[in-house]
């Protein structure tokens, strides 16, 4: 995705995800996280309930499960950009991964590192 793309997509991507404490209280979303950063994903291999993984590469590659690769960007803290997908990502208080994605519907996921 060009840098010009990018700067137009985030404020809808962001608009998207960004929710009141009321609002994640309707999806069943975490309300004791913080916002995940590059840190927090940099070299990790996160498995998600749903039986998915995915590895953080640190030199900003991507790859699922299913041996798909494509790019990944934090691009504010919690937002992360695989690809052309954007998400919320959380750290909850006991190491795992909380996430929110989706456009028209949110599906939300919670995940822990793997090996």
């Amino acid at each position: 995705m060009r840098l010009s793309q990018l700067l137009f997509v985030a404020p809808f991507a962001c608009a998207a995800f960004c929710m009141t404490t009321a609002d994640a209280n309707q999806f069943g979303r975490p309300t004791d996280g913080r916002p995940a950063t590059e840190r927090d994903l940099v070299g990790k291999k996160i498995c998600w309930n749903d039986g998915r993984t995915f590895m953080f590469s640190a030199n900003g590659h991507f790859t699922d499960g299913a041996g798909h690769h494509t790019t990944w960007l934090v691009t504010e803290p919690g937002v992360v950009n695989i690809g052309i997908t954007y998400g919320q990502y959380q750290i909850l208080p006991d190491g795992s991964f909380y996430k929110l994605v989706g456009h028209r519907k949110l599906h939300e996921y919670w995940g822990k590192v793997c090996n």
